[in-house]
């Protein structure tokens, strides 16, 4: 997903973009980095740098969802995951191969009932382990739902 930082009403922009790093630094994860694109990005959004947004607010930060650039990983639990999609996931894999695979989803809602819509930007051949054990850094806690193809 997008890079963002959510608002708590006393941070600014910059300040969030600081914790967020912190937090995924600890965690070995690539900080954020604040370059003319982040703030053009921030800009087109209507805000400045030492703006400080509205608790719970959420504001995206890159218009790429590459996790390089600072992107993040949502961990979905595979049992509330669309089966579809996951029938899909999997015949990805086998076709390329691979008995364990990490594909980036791009669509829409993955636990919808009915099927999303969707695709595949890329497909890993050796996933990062620590993508996938520490893949919620909002909760401050590890989560592992990877699961052998």
């Amino acid at each position: 997903m997008h890079n963002n930082v959510v608002g708590d009403g006393h941070n600014s922009i910059n300040e969030l973009i600081d914790i967020k790093n912190k937090q995924r630094s600890a965690i070995g994860f690539k900080e954020i980095k604040v370059d003319t694109d982040l703030v053009a990005t921030v800009k087109s959004k209507g805000f400045e740098m030492n703006n400080i947004i509205y608790q719970g607010d959420s504001l995206q930060l890159r218009n790429v969802c590459n996790f390089g650039q600072g992107g993040e990983v949502k961990c979905i639990d595979l049992f509330l995951a669309n089966a579809f999609v996951m029938s899909t996931c999997n015949e990805v894999a086998k076709k390329a191969n691979l008995r364990l695979a990490g594909l980036n989803y791009i669509g829409e809602d993955i636990t919808l009932a009915r099927t999303p819509k969707f695709g595949f930007n890329e497909i890993n051949a050796y996933p990062m382990p620590d993508v996938h054990y520490f893949a919620d850094i909002e909760e401050d806690k590890p989560l592992n739902f990877a699961k052998k193809l």
